[in-house]
């Protein structure tokens, strides 16, 4: 199955039945080139008939949705050096500031507008410029403006600019993390990140003492620890990938709405 239509499936997943799986959501949908986004919001109304946006628009509610709507407008722009100088970086880490900390109430439109529009590069010295003059960085500032599944999404978000490798090998030991295994979040993770697995295999691994493949098997039963090691090593060439705001997709669109 290509890889939209295997992410496809798992929004599906995540909004039906009783309740939305909102943390299903955001690891699928954010730090994804305009290119994919199309692709994905295609696909979705390929096989499901229904739009995207709109559905997440009424199946969500409060700054969740606000966060996720924003991530589906296709905000990303691509680095230039002659657009995205320090100056751009001082005035974006300042206009952050205006819109969160330095503001009674958040400006949330603003602040995630700036976040979802700013290149993988230009993310980090923004945050480095952030840090230097109000102390706190990026992902204390979403914690200290956000609350709940908004908070959860921008601070993977921010994390996948400034450490992907780390957030990503965090991300699936959370995934099997105490009392039963989140099978479905696991999933997706595979799904979405196993282009990432040979370096976040070794981060994995330094990290938590174990192989990524020792601990899905040790935490899933056999049939489906086998079928997320195999998913999990599919050669890269195989499938479409995006490491936050660089790689494009390359398959062809369906010809339908977005």
């Amino acid at each position: 199955m290509p890889l939209p239509e295997a992410e496809a499936f798992v929004l599906n997943v995540a909004t039906s039945g009783s309740g939305t799986k909102e943390r299903l959501l955001y690891p699928i949908l954010l730090g994804r080139t305009n290119e994919e986004l199309s692709m994905l919001k295609s696909t979705y109304f390929y096989i499901f008939n229904k739009d995207l946006t709109w559905l997440m628009r009424s199946e969500l509610s409060g700054d969740y949705r606000e966060v996720i709507l924003l991530a589906l407008e296709r905000l990303q722009v691509t680095y230039d050096p002659e657009i995205h100088t320090y100056e751009k970086a001082k005035a974006d880490a300042v206009k952050l500031y205006d819109a969160g900390e330095g503001r009674w109430g958040t400006d949330e439109t603003t602040f995630v507008r700036i976040l979802f529009s700013s290149p993988r590069e230009h993310l980090v010295l923004v945050n480095d410029i952030y840090k230097k003059k109000y102390v706190s960085d990026l992902e204390e500032a979403v914690r200290c403006e956000f609350s709940g599944y908004a908070t959860e999404a921008l601070v993977f978000y921010v994390r996948l600019a400034l450490e992907p490798d780390v957030v990503i090998a965090d991300h699936f030991e959370r995934m099997m993390k105490g009392l039963g295994t989140d099978e479905k979040g696991l999933s997706a993770a595979v799904i979405r990140y196993h282009w990432m697995q040979p370096r976040v295999e070794r981060l994995y691994e330094k990290m938590y003492g174990r192989s990524l493949e020792e601990r899905i098997r040790t935490d899933t039963d056999a049939n489906y620890g086998d079928l997320l090691v195999t998913l999990l090593h599919i050669p890269t060439d195989d499938c479409n990938s995006s490491d936050g705001n660089s790689n494009s997709s390359s398959e062809k669109e369906p010809e339908t709405a977005s």
